[in-house]
């Protein structure tokens, strides 16, 4: 059961000597595929004697590279195995050490035990009630977490871990939501290659090798919605499911064309728009904003910068005044204070002469 049948193409290159060795290019062509048997390729592994050559094309014979070769590309069909995320197998366990299990899934072909995957489980990951109670060559459920391979390579190397009994009872009862829903017929089509990732685990819990389209749909609602076999409504769900399959991207297309269709009324153009603080007074109206324009002088600086003033004099017009920077000092002494004094008196007789010679010439 854990094999599926795959079609693939496979390109042949026969040397033109062979040819004489055979009467049906059939023949060599059965012995050249013989050779990707029990190994791994990009599908997966290819089980034993299971690749039949369905369709192959005429020779080609490359004259420019002038090899003595004929090219076939051959369909065919083989027993592939490759296994996927989240997939469940029953296992043989190989042996135990204390970090890991290993564990194999193995068929018998001609006699011959065959293993094509090779499986580890690591302990610290597990229930230790569970891993306690395991011994070698039991046979144990597991799920797989990752798994690689390469290019003729002789098995598929995977990580698993453990299933309980519990659990695999409640994915076998899946079986019956399947079944129940496998009766409603619906229009819905996926891409296959997105849902093929399900076959597997759909042959353990249907327990048969064929699987259709539709129980892979199935399957992929119950993933998608976090389906139990428990769960509530499950018919009137999967209506729904179906019902919407094809509404989404349409509602959101209707959507849009609505948004594009509708007349933004309340849109306005932003030089007409007021703003609060623009019918608000910032200053008060007093004489002394209008006849003092202030350089803002840095107060970072520990001393005062040279500050320009304009200010009205008597006489209407504007004059700049120079303020001295201030000493550093705090306190000066008086008798510095008496010579300015001294100075600014002188000022203002001199000053009252001008005045009054100006007034005599007036007369």
């Amino acid at each position: 059961m854990i094999f599926n049948t795959v079609e693939f193409i496979h390109k042949i290159s026969i040397n033109i000597k062979e040819l004489n060795s055979v009467n049906r290019i059939e023949d060599i062509l059965e012995i050249k595929l013989k050779t990707l048997e029990n190994k791994c390729f990009e599908y997966g592994y290819i089980k034993e004697k299971s690749i039949k050559i369905l369709k192959k094309s005429q020779g080609f014979l490359n004259a420019i590279i002038f090899v003595p070769f004929i090219e076939y590309k051959v369909l065919c069909s083989a027993h592939v195995f490759k296994p996927n995320i989240d997939d469940i197998y029953l296992v043989d366990v190989l042996s135990i050490n204390k970090i890991a299990i290993m564990c194999c899934i193995k068929y018998i072909h001609n006699n011959k035990t065959i293993i094509p995957v090779r499986i580890i489980i690591a302990k610290h990951t597990q229930n230790n009630d569970i891993i306690m109670n395991i011994k070698k060559n039991d046979k144990i459920y597991i799920k797989i977490l990752g798994y690689k391979f390469i290019k003729n390579a002789t098995r598929i190397d995977a990580i698993a871990n453990i299933v309980t009994c519990k659990d695999i009872n409640n994915i076998k009862k899946l079986k019956t939501v399947i079944n129940e829903l496998n009766n409603i017929e619906h229009n819905c089509k996926l891409d296959i290659n997105d849902i093929n990732k399900y076959i597997n685990i759909l042959k353990f819990i249907l327990e048969k090798d064929n699987i259709l389209y539709n129980e892979l749909f199935i399957y992929n609602f119950i993933k998608e919605k976090d389906i139990t076999y428990d769960t509530l409504n499950i018919v009137n769900l999967y209506n729904t499911y179906v019902n919407n399959f094809y509404k989404t991207n349409d509602t959101i297309n209707n959507t849009i064309l609505l948004c594009n269709e509708t007349d933004l009324t309340n849109e306005t153009n932003p030089d007409d728009e007021t703003y609060p603080e623009d019918d608000v007074e910032t200053y008060d109206d007093n004489d002394d904003f209008y006849e003092y324009n202030y350089i803002e002088e840095d107060n970072t600086n520990t001393t005062f910068n040279e500050k320009k003033i304009k200010q009205k004099n008597d006489h209407g017009t504007e004059e700049k005044v120079d303020c001295c920077e201030e000493d550093e000092e705090d306190e000066e002494d008086e008798e510095d204070d008496d010579e300015c004094e001294e100075i600014e008196e002188v000022e203002e007789i001199e000053e009252t002469k001008e005045k009054k010679n100006i007034f005599n010439i007036k007369l």
